[in-house]
C-alpha cells in the first residue's frame, strides 16, 4: 500500500484532523485529498470521474504547498460545486520553492447521490506538519468544518 490516511479525534467540534502518508510526496498529496473527500462525504466513492480539472500551486515550503493544494479542492467545491479526486500529482522543487501540478477528475455536486458528512470551510495552518519518517512521507492537517 503506497498511501493511506486516518481521521483523528480533535478537541473541538469546529474542526477535524487527519494524518496521511505516502511513499512519495505525490502519494502523500493524493492521500491527503482522499482524506478531505472522506471528511466531506459519507461515501467518497460516489464521486464519478466525469470532468477533468487541472491546477497548480506554488509555495516556499512543502507545508504551505500542501495547504494551498488542499485549499484548492475546497475552493473548487465552493466556487464551481466540483467534487474532485486527484489522478496525477507532480511535485517539484522550483528554485528554492516548490510547485505542485495536479490533474483531478470528478463531477458537479449531485444532492441525490452525494451525502455530506460535514462541510469543509477551510484547511488550516494550525499544527500543519509534513515530514519524512523511515522513507515514508507523512502529514498532519487540521480542517475547519
Amino acid at each position: 500500500q503506497t498511501m493511506s490516511f486516518e481521521i483523528l479525534d480533535t478537541l473541538s467540534m469546529a474542526d477535524t484532523a487527519f494524518r496521511a502518508s505516502g511513499l512519495t510526496r505525490s502519494d502523500l498529496f493524493v492521500a491527503s485529498a482522499g482524506a478531505l473527500l472522506s471528511i466531506l462525504l459519507l461515501d467518497p466513492a460516489s464521486v464519478r470521474e466525469k470532468n477533468r480539472k487541472d491546477f497548480s500551486v506554488e509555495a516556499d515550503d512543502i507545508e504551505l504547498l500542501l495547504y494551498r493544494y488542499l485549499q484548492e479542492f475546497v475552493f473548487l467545491k465552493d466556487s464551481e460545486f466540483l467534487l474532485l479526486v486527484p489522478v496525477n500529482v507532480d511535485i517539484r522543487g522550483n528554485g528554492g520553492g516548490w510547485v505542485c501540478r495536479c490533474s483531478a477528475m470528478g463531477e458537479t455536486i449531485d444532492a441525490g447521490r452525494h451525502l455530506f458528512h460535514a462541510d469543509i470551510k477551510s484547511v488550516t495552518m494550525h499544527n500543519l506538519k509534513v515530514w519524512e519518517e523511515d522513507g515514508i512521507w507523512m502529514a498532519q492537517v487540521v480542517i475547519d468544518v
